[in-house]
């Protein structure tokens, strides 16, 4: 018999949702930047593999990094604004910087998102998006009006 509590419903909810949430940005990301550089600008490599590494290694692997850092060191622990700096900052530390320099050394060996002709054109947009997407996804997470919008939308 099952008699769960509320509560633990809600905690969970709560722990889980920065993890759909940067998942969901992470991903929608990668797929712009598969579109644009893996497929537009760089007829290079396996489509396949470009898939692989852009929307199942970054999308969802770096999603669930930081979801998991945010519940870590985030959620219930920070106000509002401080817990949207924290977002901005993990998302610039971990997809800005971090990410995006092992995709830069990766490209420069697999050549599929033309990296290794012209870093600075990939390193700069994902840069200046990691921390505008940071923002956004600590806005979502973590004031009323964000997370009243997402309850809208059905992501708890």
């Amino acid at each position: 018999m099952n008699h769960a509590n509320p509560a633990d419903h809600a905690t969970r909810a709560r722990y889980l949702r920065p993890i759909k949430v940067a998942t969901l940005f992470t991903v929608g990301a990668e797929l712009l930047l598969l579109l644009y550089y893996g497929i537009y600008l760089s007829d290079e490599g396996s489509l396949v593999y470009k898939v692989l590494w852009t929307l199942g290694f970054c999308g969802l692997g770096m999603g669930f990094s930081v979801g998991a850092i945010l519940d870590l060191f985030v959620v219930d622990r920070m106000r509002p604004a401080a817990a949207i700096a924290a977002t901005a900052v993990t998302s610039t530390l971990t997809l800005g910087v971090a990410c995006n320099a092992l995709c830069m050394v990766l490209d420069r060996h697999y050549r599929y998102f033309g990296g290794a002709d012209d870093p600075y054109l990939h390193f700069l947009p994902s840069f200046f998006a990691s921390i505008v997407g940071g923002i956004l996804v600590g806005w979502l997470l973590f004031t009323p009006r964000g997370v009243s919008w997402l309850n809208r939308i059905g992501i708890d």
